[in-house]
């Protein structure tokens, strides 16, 4: 390892794979957590904006949003799956087979993203129309998503650079960079919304539009970071050629991810069509709720992301004892905090809506959303570190098929049976998006007890 790499890598390596098990995973985590709360707090500043154009103004990106994170999700999950290989071969010490693979996972994300992105644009206006959009919020919701879906190329490409630096121990510098370009977006914003500064004013296409040019400079940072970088991650561009076997590893990985991705917002999608079919309060009440608790994960998000590069180091180098020590530490950690997050979400519910849309028919149904959700939040943390454990060892195929049925079973089965059989209407689609949940929540921590993810990938 040191005649190939460095100091800084090996430093790295060692203290992810030898140091204390909780402040470890702070120290790969904290950076990850800032970024998603930046991020959140732009999608709420985002929505403020467009709440004050109007109520389809703010309907149209959410109503589409899970559309464009359904094709952007294939890149993380890809992504995830070449860090996944990245660890493993890191932590036991083949550095020269880590940097293929890093070179590998560009190259193909970019050539992905193209494949994607001009399909669905072109197809953009049938899929807004398919969700049955109201017709009020359809000509915002297709040119907001024409101009999201331009933007795929350089979310894969930041997908990628984020995950290479990442599985080698450097969680700071993508978060440093994704900072900025997050804060950049919030700076253009209100600039292209609204035409300020003798700018045109653009309204929900101006948001699009910030979020593309916030996502150029990401690329444009994470690669100077990359080439000039301490660690010594040198890319060459043999590297970026393409290889069978990584290839064969990284479907090996990331296409049960990908599949899960997809029919995952694909159900999120089915969702929104059902939450739809009760008129405007009920989808606005589903947008500002929804961005409301992913505040709430955004923490277990930033922490599956330190599990899952513990846990691919610790299989790569052969360490199975850490890998569950790791495991129970991290359940039993994000259970915690999900739970305080969860209570005061049911306690401020009213007053957080009303910060978004004051309006009494929103708060009314959007509060009972988020007591149902709440409930099962912590269930849901479960679930997402039970996740990241099969990320980080590579076997995804066997946890795909639970998010399939947590969804489709559980929260579509039961929200068409308690929302439209039983004539429960919204509150039967709330509960059965809580049932889901626990279900998940059970599930998952039940998987990661039995064991089966204990082995590596490469």
């Amino acid at each position: 390892m040191r005649a190939q790499g460095n100091d800084a890598l090996e430093e790295k390596r060692k203290r992810i794979l030898e140091g204390p098990p909780l402040k470890t995973l702070l120290w790969l985590s904290w950076p990850a957590i800032v970024a998603n709360y930046v991020n959140m707090a732009y999608n709420l500043i985002n929505a403020l904006w467009l709440g004050r154009l109007g109520i389809d103004e703010f309907d149209a990106p959410t109503i589409t949003s899970t559309v464009i994170w359904t094709f952007q999700s294939i890149g993380m999950a890809y992504s995830t799956a070449g860090s996944t290989i990245i660890s493993q071969y890191f932590g036991g010490g083949e550095y020269r087979r880590s940097l293929k693979s890093s070179g590998f996972t560009i190259t193909f994300l970019l050539l992905l993203s193209i494949a994607i992105t001009f399909p669905t644009y072109l197809a953009t206006p049938w899929i807004v129309s398919a969700m049955s959009t109201p017709q009020s919020v359809y000509p915002y919701a297709v040119s907001y998503m024409k101009i999201s879906m331009l933007g795929t190329p350089l979310v894969f490409i930041t997908f990628a650079l984020t995950s290479i630096m990442n599985s080698y121990g450097d969680t700071r510098t993508p978060t440093k960079v994704n900072v900025a370009g997050i804060v950049l977006n919030m700076i253009l914003d209100p600039l292209l919304i609204f035409g300020l500064l003798g700018l045109p004013r653009m309204e929900v296409e101006g948001a699009a539009i910030a979020s593309n040019v916030a996502r150029l400079f990401q690329v444009i940072g994470l690669l100077l970071a990359l080439k000039r970088g301490k660690l010594g991650i040198n890319i060459s561009m043999q590297d970026l050629s393409l290889d069978g076997y990584i290839f064969k590893l990284i479907n090996k990985v990331g296409l049960p991810l990908a599949v899960q991705n997809v029919v995952i917002n694909l159900a999120f999608s089915i969702m929104m069509t059902i939450v739809a079919y009760f008129g405007d309060a009920p989808v606005a009440a589903y947008g500002v709720t929804l961005r409301l608790l992913d505040i709430v994960q955004s923490f277990t998000w930033g922490v599956n992301r330190g599990v899952s590069i513990m846990v691919a180091q610790a299989l790569g180098a052969g360490r199975m004892d850490r890998a569950k020590s790791i495991a129970s530490l991290s359940h039993r950690f994000v259970f915690t905090i999900l739970s305080v997050g969860a209570l005061l979400i049911s306690i401020f519910r009213a007053q957080l809506i009303r910060a978004f849309i004051n309006d009494d028919a929103v708060v009314a149904v959007g509060s009972s959303l988020m007591i149902a959700f709440a409930a099962s939040l912590p269930f849901l943390g479960l679930f997402f570190t039970s996740s990241a454990l099969a990320t980080g060892s590579g076997k995804t195929l066997s946890f795909t098929i639970l998010s399939i049925v947590r969804l489709y079973v559980f929260r579509i089965g039961l929200s068409l049976l308690l929302g439209f059989v039983t004539g429960l209407g919204m509150l039967g689609v709330w509960a059965a998006i809580s049932l889901s949940n626990l279900y998940a929540g059970i599930g998952g921590y039940l998987w990661a007890r039995k064991g089966t993810w204990l082995s590596k990938a490469v």
